[in-house]
C-alpha cells in the first residue's frame, strides 16, 4: 500500500500478525487505522509520512513498535500504547504531532531519538517498570515539552536526554 494517496482508513484483522517494512508509508490521505486483537507488531516505517493520520487503535496483543513507525505523522496528536508492548524501537515517534504520551511499564527500555522533533509534545509519562530512557537524545527539539514523569524503576537516562528543551519546567520522579 506504500504511496496509496487515496487510502483514507484501514481495519486490519487479527489474522494478520505482522507487516513488511513501510506497508503504509506515504499514504498521505490515511486518517484512521484499526489494528485488531491478534496483531503482534507495528513494523518499521509502517506509517512513515502518513501526514493526515489522526487515529490509530493499537490492540493489547502488539508487543513491538518498530523504528520510524510513526515518523512524520504530524496530525497524530494522541496515541494509546497498551500494556503488553515490550519494545519501542528508535525514532518511532520522531517528528510526529503527539502532544502527550504514556509509555507503559511493560516497555523496559525506550530507543534512540524516540521523540526527536516532536515540537507539539507537552508531556511524557514513563510508567513504573520502565528502566531506561533512550540511548541518545530522546527528546531533542521537543520545544513544547514542559513535563516528564519518571518512575522509581528507572536506572538509566540517555546522554543529553534533556538537551534543547526550552519549555521544560518539571521532571517528576
Amino acid at each position: 500500500f506504500d504511496g496509496c494517496t487515496s487510502l483514507t482508513s484501514v481495519t486490519i484483522p487479527g489474522s494478520v500478525t505482522s507487516f513488511g517494512t513501510g506497508v503504509f508509508m506515504g499514504c498521505s490521505s490515511l486518517t484512521s487505522v484499526t489494528l485488531s486483537e491478534g496483531v503482534k507488531s507495528i513494523s518499521s516505517q509502517m506509517f512513515y509520512g502518513c501526514h493526515a493520520l489522526t487515529s490509530v487503535t493499537i490492540p493489547s496483543t502488539v508487543e513491538r513498535i518498530g523504528e520510524y513507525a510513526f515518523l512524520e505523522c504530524i496530525s497524530l496528536t494522541a496515541l494509546t500504547i497498551p500494556e503488553g508492548v515490550t519494545t519501542i524501537d528508535g525514532f518511532a515517534f520522531q517528528g510526529s504531532g503527539l502532544t502527550s504520551l504514556t509509555i507503559p511499564g511493560t516497555v523496559e527500555s525506550v530507543g534512540w531519538y524516540e521523540f526527536t522533533g516532536c515540537s507539539a509534545l507537552v508531556s511524557v509519562t514513563f510508567s513504573e517498570g520502565v528502566k531506561s530512557i533512550g540511548v541518545w537524545e530522546p527528546f531533542g527539539g521537543c520545544t513544547s515539552l514542559t513535563t516528564v514523569y519518571i518512575p522509581s524503576s528507572l536506572t538509566s537516562i540517555a546522554l543529553i536526554a534533556f538537551d534543547r528543551l526550552p519549555s521544560l519546567t518539571s521532571i517528576n520522579v
